[in-house]
């Protein structure tokens, strides 16, 4: 790769610092905050006890958390074998030298992933359509005629239609 076009390290670390700092906002800090208020007995109101472990102590007693634990367990477990395991089977399946027109089999196993992007599509076309669009039709209705264009032929708008639906 040219050594003009490699990105150096600091704009890497720049552009992977927003979403660091927003994954430790929206998950660490959050998680943080739960095992603070864990170690105290809090009823809400200013006035809390700390207790320190009891509240872990007493979970692990309670005969009603271990059979929730063992029950997402289960699900856990068989999500990850009926999931993985039975797509992997019909992967073999597929991929065997026994099975007939591959190609097919493949194309109709990957059409459920493409078809949901083509209906979002219809139905973003049906929103900005000119003559039947939802969008248009609401301007119309609530009294702004004058804001009703042809939204996809504008190419600066039709960047942000298109990236931001």
């Amino acid at each position: 790769m040219l050594r003009s076009i490699k990105p150096k390290g600091r704009v890497i670390a720049l552009f992977l610092c927003i979403p660091v700092i927003w994954y430790v906002f929206s998950v660490f800090v959050p998680l943080l905050t739960a095992v603070f208020y864990s170690l105290f007995e809090w009823k809400g109101g200013p006035k809390k006890t700390f207790i320190g472990l009891a509240n872990y102590i007493d979970l692990i007693k309670d005969g009603t958390f271990w059979e929730a634990f063992s029950h997402n367990i289960y699900l856990v477990l068989a999500c990850i074998v009926g999931q993985v395991g039975i797509a992997f089977v019909f992967v073999l399946i597929v991929n065997s030298r026994l099975v007939k027109l591959k190609g097919i089999h493949r194309t109709f196993g990957f059409f459920p992933s493409t078809i949901s992007a083509v209906c979002i599509g219809f139905i973003w076309m049906m929103i900005y359509d000119y003559k039947r669009g939802v969008l248009n039709w609401l301007l119309t209705v609530t009294g702004h005629e004058d804001k009703v264009k042809v939204w996809l032929n504008e190419p600066f708008l039709l960047w942000f239609l298109w990236q931001f639906p």
